[in-house]
């Protein structure tokens, strides 16, 4: 299989507004043995665009300068990784099948490479269905702010599930006080990414998780909460909320942090596990890379660096 180049919506913007040359992208892909791949959340931020002249750009471009398929959406990439147990390694598991089953990769699908096709969207209903993301990216940093304050005046951590959650899932972990202080907040980041992707859906099509609760039909979300962190508690610490979760750290430690965007770049930050590499225009993502020195994060590239060293190769 050829290397998998995942575009987060910043890489897409860069290479729509620099590569207008077909040919030339398929020369790179071909020389260096690679495909460029979006994903549902890719899809979902270019249709959330109110510019529709930009809009379209950007799906032209992607049509015929990326694969054909869309990877798997960060739910399907979480689901799977529970239903085999929350393992320490799980990239084989992803690479043995890592294509979407969502009803948009089918749709990316039948108007890959077809100038009389493009994606239908009806933006405003799109924008009312996707307010709630917008609204907690906006408060993120204030809510995690509060949940780890250190006044117990301030917060009143009794009434608070996450923080308890927390504590009982470290118990059950044996992990040291020491550890639970000095990680509290990407814990507690984890423990609400949980309850929201897992224990609500927080995507734009939410079928493989109504699938995966389809046995306990009977629970509320509250109810899927404490079950999950029951039987899969090391969810909490290792596993792709985790990484989101550090993105959503790196990002809230800014003073600037007021992004509407900041879930889905949570959201895209798993796939620098997962492809080979994340090809991002962002600089948070080169932040996350450069500070945390975590191999999760290694394979994670701005476009422009791609760029220079696609330009290197061509003059030797």
């Amino acid at each position: 299989m050829k290397r998998q180049l995942y575009l987060d919506t910043s890489g897409l913007n860069y290479l729509a507004d620099r590569i207008k040359d077909a040919d030339l992208v398929a020369s790179g892909k071909a020389y260096l043995d690679m495909e460029l791949y979006l994903s549902p959340v890719t899809l979902w931020e270019i249709l959330l665009n109110s510019n529709e002249k930009r809009r379209d750009e950007l799906i032209y471009w992607a049509q015929f300068n990326c694969g054909s398929k869309l990877l798997k959406s960060p739910t399907e990439i979480l689901i799977d990784y529970i239903e085999a147990g929350c393992p320490k390694t799980d990239k084989a598991l992803f690479r043995a099948q890592p294509f979407t089953s969502l009803d948009m990769g089918k749709a990316w699908g039948n108007i890959h490479q077809r100038h009389d096709l493009t994606l239908p969207v009806d933006f405003e209903e799109l924008k009312a269905r996707t307010a709630a993301h917008r609204k907690l990216s906006k408060q993120f940093k204030r809510i995690i702010e509060n949940m780890c304050s250190q006044k117990g005046e301030t917060y009143n951590y009794e009434n608070d599930m996450f923080h308890l959650a927390m504590l009982r899932t470290s118990e059950r972990l044996e992990l040291s006080d020491n550890m639970l202080s000095n990680h509290q907040v990407e814990f507690k980041i984890v423990l609400v990414f949980i309850f929201f992707f897992v224990c609500i859906g927080f995507e734009l099509q939410n079928e493989p998780l109504r699938k995966f609760w389809k046995l306990h039909p009977e629970l509320d979300p509250v109810e899927r909460f404490d079950h999950i962190l029951d039987k899969f508690p090391s969810l909490m610490v290792s596993g792709p909320i985790l990484e989101m979760a550090l993105m959503a750290k790196a990002q809230i430690a800014m003073e600037n942090c007021k992004s509407r965007g900041l879930v889905h770049d949570c959201m895209h930050a798993v796939y620098s596990y997962y492809a080979d590499y994340l090809l991002t225009g962002d600089e948070h993502f080169a932040k996350l890379r450069d500070e945390t020195g975590s191999k999760v994060f290694s394979q994670i590239m701005l476009v422009s660096e791609l760029e220079k060293a696609w330009e290197k190769s061509l003059k030797s």
